[in-house]
């Protein structure tokens, strides 16, 4: 069906206003997107967020480490448009923990420490108004193979034994309140609910978070004016 004769089947049997009314607001659904971005953050000193007894330790290796090539391959198969994001982390030297299960890789995460009152450390933070501090981290780009979905809780955990190990006693994050799996693994790893923020997609290129404008841009958005 054409875009006229889509137009037209929204004024049949229509008054003029009310054809409009309707086109409208398929237009409206066809154009712009709503979603809302739950702010999470886990106490890592608290020991019930970290490994158990019962997990199974997973080997967490820097990323890239001396096997990107292995990881690469895996993203190949499973996720093929990630490569170039995981590819531009390594480029800008981005902190990162890749989990292995014998030499095959299962999944990875990307963080950046706070930084308190200095300028942001990563451009998702204004958008989103966190502002960790030194003994703090923001994690993103959670990313864990489809075959093992299943010890995605032993990952997430694996990775907050880590951080506290590091010294840091609290860890940031976000994820879509539509992306329920997701938000299911964060909840039964320790993450808490610590704010809400609504954005609204243009075209799925121009994104207005509280009013402020932002162009979306390869795996970042950029504030505008």
């Amino acid at each position: 069906m054409g875009a006229l004769q889509k137009a037209q089947k929204h004024f049949q049997g229509r008054s003029l206003a009310e054809g409009a009314r309707s086109l409208a607001t398929d237009l409206k659904g066809t154009l712009t997107r709503e979603r809302e971005a739950i702010l999470l953050a886990v106490d890592l000193s608290d020991p019930k967020n970290r490994l158990r007894p019962r997990d199974k330790v997973l080997t967490l290796n820097s990323f890239p480490g001396d096997r990107w090539g292995r990881l690469r391959e895996m993203l190949r198969v499973e996720a093929p448009t990630e490569i170039e994001r995981v590819e531009k982390r390594a480029r800008q030297g981005m902190s990162g923990l890749v989990a292995w299960e014998a030499e095959e890789p299962l999944g990875f995460v990307f963080w950046v420490p706070g930084s308190g009152t200095q300028a942001p450390v990563h451009p998702d933070l204004p958008w989103l108004g966190l502002h960790p501090g030194p003994d703090e981290v923001y994690c993103f780009d959670y990313f864990l193979k489809e075959a093992a979905r299943g010890k995605g809780a032993n990952f997430v955990r694996a990775v907050q034994e880590r951080h506290h190990q590091l010294g840091y006693r609290r860890a940031y994050g976000y994820v879509y309140a539509d992306n329920t799996p997701a938000l299911w693994l964060y909840r039964t790893t320790g993450w808490k609910e610590v704010g809400r923020v609504k954005e609204v997609r243009w075209l799925e290129k121009l994104v207005f978070v509280d009013g402020a404008p932002y162009w979306m841009e390869a795996h970042r958005r950029r504030r505008l004016g």
